[in-house]
């Protein structure tokens, strides 16, 4: 059985050089492409990643669920990945043919255009990615290593070509490089583990109705995501377009890091049920409930109370502006990694797709609505205001459906403590932030000394899940030092 430990070690890894490579290069690029720059870039991505989508229908959840249950037979997963390669191959093809007549009667889009053609790359890149599949084997060792190395050449190529305020073009093709540029090695790597002649019997039409699912799903779902960026660009300037996206990134790095705990676990899970294992199951989200729990709370407090100091610190002051939108985005980290368990823990691995379409459109409508309202008065502001509520919607209603099937009443009490360590820290770091010193150094100082307070109140506390941890840490290093 592959270790799920190491699993999550690897995509732990992935997700952050992931998250870690655009804070690296928006470090460097916004303080030479400045916000209008930033903003031209953002603005294209979003509408981009709205063809990529029906590209990619919702094959990226579905392959890893699916594939997970034949992966120990050859014969059915060739099968299987051959009916959702051409199936992906089709709908890339017309999603290039919807991109094209956008890009002509367009009007907004002219004046992006050279953008959006560099950007669209990435909707053929990800079709032949095939990541979904080496997520169904799990083999996160091979996609950590071969992402690393991808943003590693693309962080080298930013520091050589992009030196000045009209360079964004080459910005914009070296973040698709580094996206999705590595995704050719996937297909080719693919013979490794199928058989990549045609094997016959392919019964295409039993993937339809489920991939519907998951495509309702995952255009609802990412809609709310895109559309603040994309109603901010059509309805504001690209300078508002800069702030908010400066703001965002802050937010989705913590949020991607917390949530690839549970996304790995999405196959695993589904093999349990595959296999009738419901204790395994049941013990496996208990303990992501906590993880999660326990890793959000600080992060959260980090993210709202150093906003301005982070801002300054990865975009410069240029972005300072966006301070505000910030802390409103901030808390989407108590909202996101909580739905994104609900979802891959619960509803997919037990075939709820039906209600995740549910939670995923009450998001999507959530967030039409307000940011229609909000955005033409708030800007930035009103767009992070409308994230918050589509959010928070998607929480509410994903709490309310995962409860059909699994009982949270008794496991509420159990994340008390993390609540009482977290309002410990906020008062830490509210009383040593009148602290007078270096602002880097302050934060340094003040960072550490919350994180500590938070620990060390978990420890007093004797919280159960918490003392485990300790235990198992102790032990790894008793074995390694032996």
């Amino acid at each position: 059985m592959i270790s799920v430990k190491k699993n999550i070690i690897y995509n732990f890894i992935k997700t952050t050089m992931s998250l870690v490579f655009p804070v690296l290069t928006f470090v460097y690029a916004s303080r030479i492409l400045l916000v209008d720059g930033i903003g031209k870039i953002n603005f294209t991505k979003s509408i981009v990643q709205y063809f990529s989508l029906f590209s990619s229908l919702g094959i990226a959840t579905y392959g890893i669920r699916e594939g997970a249950k034949v992966r120990d037979d050859k014969l059915k997963l060739s099968q299987f990945v051959h009916e959702i390669l051409i199936i992906n191959c089709i709908s890339t093809l017309i999603a290039y043919i919807l991109f094209f007549s956008a890009l002509i009667l367009i009007p907004k889009f002219k004046e992006y255009r050279v953008l959006l053609l560099i950007e669209s790359f990435s909707i053929m890149f990800t079709t032949l990615g095939v990541d979904w599949f080496y997520g169904a084997i799990e083999n996160y060792r091979y996609i950590t290593i071969r992402s690393v190395v991808f943003q590693i050449v693309s962080l080298t190529l930013m520091f050589l070509f992009v030196k000045k305020e009209s360079d964004y073009y080459i910005y914009a093709a070296i973040i698709v490089l580094s996206n999705v540029g590595s995704n050719l090695f996937n297909f080719i790597h693919l013979r490794k583990y199928i058989y990549v002649k045609l094997v016959g019997d392919y019964n295409i039409r039993r993937h339809i109705r489920p991939i519907i699912f998951f495509f309702a799903a995952t255009i609802a779902g990412n809609i709310y995501l895109l559309l603040d960026t994309s109603m901010l660009g059509f309805l504001t300037t690209d300078n508002e377009v800069g702030l908010y996206t400066a703001a965002n990134k802050m937010t989705k790095m913590a949020v991607s890091i917390i949530s690839s705990i549970s996304a790995v676990l999405l196959p695993r899970m589904s093999y349990y049920i595959g296999n009738n294992e419901y204790d395994n199951y049941t013990k496996t989200l208990n303990k992501t409930f906590h993880v999660i729990i326990m890793i959000e709370l600080p992060v959260f407090v980090l993210m709202f109370l150093f906003s301005a100091d982070i801002l300054i610190l990865f975009s410069g002051n240029a972005f300072l502006q966006a301070n505000t939108t910030a802390k409103i985005l901030a808390f989407v980290i108590l909202f996101i990694p909580l739905s994104t368990v609900l979802s891959n823990q619960i509803l997919l691995p037990l075939g709820k797709e039906k209600y995740q379409l549910v939670t995923t459109m009450t998001g999507a409508i959530l967030n039409i609505i307000s940011n229609t309202i909000l955005i033409p008065v708030f800007a930035d502001k009103g767009a992070a205001l409308g994230t918050i509520i589509a959010e928070g919607g998607v929480l509410i209603t994903s709490l309310i459906l995962a409860g059909k099937t699994f009982n949270f009443s008794d496991k509420i009490t159990t994340f008390k403590n993390y609540i009482i360590g977290m309002l410990v820290m906020f008062a830490i770091i509210i009383l040593l932030n009148n602290i007078h010193m270096q602002s880097i150094l302050k934060l340094f100082v003040v960072t550490s000394a919350g994180i500590c307070s938070y620990v060390i109140t978990l420890y007093f506390l004797k919280d159960n899940f918490f003392m485990e941890m300790i235990d198992y840490i102790l032990k790894v290093l008793k074995r390694r030092k032996k």
